[in-house]
């Protein structure tokens, strides 16, 4: 069997944030595994004041276990906060026009 972290870092490219607050994704959709026409629905709770991480809609997540596409929403903001990093670091390095 895959693990989850394995089919996560699959699905990290599909997720798209479908909604924010205060500048912040909160509501991430994932695609489905099992559909390809479908996705799932995380939420971050704590972005929302809501409670502790993410949820997600999935059955395992429903069930508060761990699945994939909570991990892939973990992997895309970890991608993102370092490519913001990288972009930060050449700017200030950079040669200023």
């Amino acid at each position: 069997a895959v693990s989850v972290d394995a089919k996560a870092f699959r699905l990290a490219d599909g997720v798209e944030c479908v909604a924010w607050r205060d500048g912040a994704g909160v509501v991430y959709a994932v695609p489905s595994q099992t559909d390809p026409g479908d996705f799932h629905l995380v939420t971050d709770l704590t972005r929302l004041g809501l409670g502790q991480g993410l949820r997600c809609d999935c059955v395992a997540g429903v069930h508060r276990q761990a699945c994939s596409h909570r991990t892939a929403v973990a992997l895309r903001r970890q991608r993102e906060r370092e490519r913001e990093r990288t972009t930060q670091g050449g700017q200030r390095g950079g040669p200023r026009g």
